[in-house]
């Protein structure tokens, strides 16, 4: 199918501006935290974790870069869409981690944030860990690309992204002892929620951004998918080796039917 370059370049310069007016939207409320005469202290502490959420994007859209191989995609239209992507991935992990409580402690609206079953370190950690095993040397590119495209490379720009996602985790758990009582769940929920996102998309391994085809659709975890669902899938490499193997069954529509053949 051909592509629209000027739609999809569109596309990718709204993604952008979607995220930075979703960024703006917090960023209002940490200005409002410092003009609180009640919440003054408070706003520094969000400042510098919002740092620390920065720093973290930045080595997650390295990572992508360098483990989905993005240099080697021949147009730059799409190594926009797929950037942005992965941008707009980051940017709803922070909307999700500091939206609920930043509008309690201003007052902005009622609290609607989703809650949902217990996210572990551990349950990330995993994930990480599943990911990083699979990285493989890049198989198509010049010799001077291979060496930037290593599994070495790859395993080295998702371990760097670990740690700055567990500072940033370390950081959001200790500043959550210094907030009021009333609003500590909003923030422990905003916590739980982030990391519900961070570990779809490490179980998805990053397979679903960009333009992906129907293949791809029926072996990836939805984003709106059920708690439940989610602790059953178990990693996008896993359904996908399923799915090679059985390119011929007709009722194959999801994931989900990598079950019927085992784990």
């Amino acid at each position: 199918m051909r592509t629209h370059t000027t739609f999809d370049g569109d596309y990718a310069w709204c993604t952008y501006a979607e995220i930075d007016l979703q960024f703006d939207s917090l960023r209002v409320l940490r200005e409002k935290l410092q003009e609180s005469k009640e919440c003054q202290q408070l706003a520094p502490m969000f400042n510098e974790e919002w740092e620390l959420f920065q720093r973290y994007q930045e080595a997650c859209i390295d990572a992508f870069y360098v483990s989905e191989e993005i240099g080697e995609i021949g147009s730059g239209v799409a190594r926009s869409i797929n950037t942005s992507n992965i941008a707009s991935r980051g940017c709803q992990q922070y909307l999700l981690a500091d939206r609920g409580a930043l509008s309690q402690l201003c007052k902005a609206h009622p609290n609607t944030e989703a809650h949902h079953q217990t996210i572990t370190p551990k349950m990330i950690d995993d994930a990480y860990s599943c990911m990083i095993e699979v990285q493989k040397d890049c198989e198509y590119c010049d010799s001077a690309a291979a060496a930037a495209y290593s599994r070495e490379n790859k395993q080295s720009a998702l371990r760097k992204e670990q740690n700055l996602w567990n500072q940033w985790m370390a950081y959001r758990a200790a500043l959550s002892e210094k907030l009021p009582k009333e609003i500590r769940p909003y923030f422990d929920n905003g916590t739980n929620n982030a990391m519900r996102n961070k570990l779809i998309e490490l179980k998805k391994q990053y397979q679903d951004i960009g333009i992906i085809g129907g293949d791809i659709e029926r072996c990836h975890l939805p984003a709106d998918c059920s708690d439940k669902d989610l602790m059953e899938y178990p990693s996008f490499h896993h359904v996908w080796d399923v799915y090679l193997q059985h390119l011929d069954d007709k009722n194959w529509t999801d994931w989900k039917q990598s079950q019927s053949y085992g784990k």
